[in-house]
């Protein structure tokens, strides 16, 4: 059976012939779900550990883009009724009438849950498709990190330090204790950037995430001294925004800002990775501001020719555009992503630290 692999994990999903391990998240007995891409040949469907394989025919079936659960299979799924509840049980996370199910009384809520409330009821698809669906690769850098990577070509030694909330701590990939600590036992995304840059570059990589849980990007700001001054890193990695949803938008990049200046105060040939947030869940009252968040980070990229964007904004809207569900990508519902997510925030960052070597 498969296991966590870096190399299949941070393969970008904009490229070749093979989508690896796909998740879908089915709601009801007889759920379908639209893939990415439309499959030429199912390779295999697993649960979302890895662990267990399932037959088509038997468990599942695939038409054009969408998978089928075959009401009679083994598929995991999470009834309607646990999904979508009466009443809220821990965040009151509102469902837009729109989502409801037919046949449901109004006023509905989302169930939440860490660890693997959810993902143990995803599955993992993986298949071959035609490549010339894929979607459009993210734009390759300006010129802000062409002294990292000048570094990393001679051979020295670099240091990434990692800043943001609790998405850049690493929640809720599956290796981890908000993940769970399930198989497949899949690191972060800060992970995945260190090991691959070490690995592509044949370098040692020191990581430093001094990344908060639940903190807004005026937190990020209160704490610089204690959490960004202290360090000497070769690019700052800035991950804030899916708790600042009814911050204004230019409030936001005035805080981006002074973290920004403040990390250059110690470290004046530093660049900046400026990550834009994926939105929470889409179908919920918990999206607001988010999606404004992403113009504001461009503008401080144009300003300052350290920084550059990585856009996983655009990436997480692009995704639901061409085919996947909110809920396919989560990993507690509200504003955690799944291994999946996970390793797209990972290909998108390392497309914007190393452009055309990635």
């Amino acid at each position: 059976m498969p296991k966590y692999c870096l190399e299949e994990y941070v393969s970008p999903i904009w490229a070749g012939n093979m989508m690896r391990y796909e998740t879908v998240f089915f709601v009801g007995d007889e759920d379908s779900a639209e893939l990415l891409y439309t499959p030429t040949k199912v390779l295999a469907v697993y649960d979302y550990s890895l662990l267990k394989e399932y037959k088509e025919g038997v468990d599942y079936f695939v038409k054009g883009k969408k998978i089928y659960r075959l009401k009679d299979g083994n598929l995991p799924y999470m009834p309607e009724e646990e999904y979508f509840l009466p009443a809220y049980i821990e965040h009151q996370i509102c469902v837009n009438e729109t989502a409801i199910p037919k046949g449901m009384s109004a006023p509905r809520f989302f169930a939440y849950g860490e660890e693997d409330t959810f993902t143990k009821h995803q599955i993992a698809v993986t298949y071959e498709y035609d490549e010339k669906e894929n979607l459009p690769q993210p734009n390759s850098n300006k010129q802000g990190f062409s002294r990292f990577l000048e570094k990393c070509r001679k051979g020295e030694d670099v240091t990434l330090l990692f800043y943001g909330d609790s998405i850049t701590t690493g929640c809720n990939a599956s290796g981890t204790e908000d993940g769970g600590r399930v198989p497949p036992y899949a690191v972060g995304f800060a992970e995945m950037v260190r090991d691959t840059i070490a690995k592509s570059f044949h370098v040692n990589v020191e990581m430093i995430n001094t990344a908060v849980g639940g903190w807004l990007v005026e937190n990020g700001l209160q704490a610089v001294d204690e959490r960004v001054k202290p360090y000497t890193a070769d690019i700052m990695v800035l991950g804030f925004g899916m708790n600042n949803g009814h911050t204004l938008p230019e409030e936001f990049r005035k805080c981006t800002e002074e973290i920004i200046l403040s990390y250059r105060e110690k470290n004046p040939e530093g660049e900046v990775v400026l990550l834009s947030t994926t939105l929470p869940n889409v179908d919920s009252n918990w999206l607001h501001n988010h999606p404004l968040f992403a113009s504001e980070l461009h503008i401080l990229a144009e300003k300052y020719p350290f920084c550059e964007v990585a856009d996983m904004t655009e990436w997480h809207k692009m995704l639901l555009k061409n085919g996947k569900r909110w809920r396919d990508m989560t990993g507690n519902n509200i504003n955690h992503p799944n291994d999946f997510l996970i390793r797209v925030y990972a290909q998108v960052i390392l497309k914007t630290i190393l452009n055309d070597e990635f």
